[in-house]
């Protein structure tokens, strides 16, 4: 029986030996996202491939304005992530990455190169998928394990324990849980549940009045907010603080 395509592309890219060019970067081994494209290109030289674009709605004076960013915010790690799209003789594979620092740590507020770096790091993992380097994350070789949100431990070493602010933040939500039924309260709950608070009957005032919390850091920010969702962690928590008062 003959072997299909994804078969002789994944065979032919698990066997090639990244092994002599892998580098280290704080504990674990990395391969460098030039030299896996050009090993790729060696043996697929018709390969593409891209970053994945998540279109947003920006609401500025003149209107609503439709673009596109390279990346997105999910509230699950509380940072933005970003998406590769590679494509082999027809075949095709997505992978997600967080925007995370070299010790696998979730990074507050990226600026334009956090976002390049983890779009390249994504593109490195997204070629794994075909064989490519596999076998560094099959931990053949001291891999770069899957992010965390501490530092990440080797098998051999011992786990980090939570600091006492996480160890707080875990006992308050288990609480919250017994309390609530098992449902935990997110941010965006308590900032919609205040926002309708003070305007029961009007979501355009609701919306109005979270953007006008927002711009007193940051205005270009603010006009980027169109629903409650768009905030981050750390947006929420300022949201919750001004409406408190």
């Amino acid at each position: 029986m003959p072997k299909s395509k994804e078969t002789n592309v994944f065979e032919t890219l698990y066997q090639v030996d990244v092994k002599p060019f892998l580098v280290k970067k704080g504990r674990y081994d990395y391969l460098p996202w030039a030299t896996a494209i050009r090993l790729l290109m060696e043996h697929y030289p018709d390969a593409i491939w891209c970053n994945r674009s998540h279109e947003r709605e920006i609401r500025l004076d003149t209107g609503i304005v439709k673009t596109a960013f390279p990346y997105f915010y999910d509230p699950v790690i509380g940072g933005l992530a970003v998406e590769t799209e590679v494509n082999i003789n027809g075949l095709v594979k997505w992978e997600t990455l967080p925007v995370i620092d070299y010790k696998n740590n979730i990074v507050k507020n990226p600026d334009w190169m956090a976002i390049n770096t983890a779009q390249k790091r994504c593109l490195v993992k997204n070629i794994s998928l075909f064989g490519l380097g596999l076998k560094v994350y099959e931990g053949i070789h001291n891999c770069e394990e899957d992010y965390t949100y501490g530092e990440s431990t080797s098998n051999n070493a011992p786990p980090v324990a939570p600091s006492k602010a996480e160890k707080e933040k875990e006992d308050i939500i288990e609480t919250a849980k017994e309390v609530f039924g098992g449902a935990e309260i997110t941010g965006h709950e308590t900032v919609s549940g205040l926002l309708t608070k003070r305007f029961p009957k009007n979501a355009k005032n609701r919306i109005t009045l979270l953007k006008s919390i927002i711009a007193d850091k940051d205005q270009y920010r603010a006009s980027q907010i169109v629903k409650v969702a768009d905030l981050t962690e750390e947006e929420c928590q300022t949201a919750i603080q001004s409406l408190n008062q």
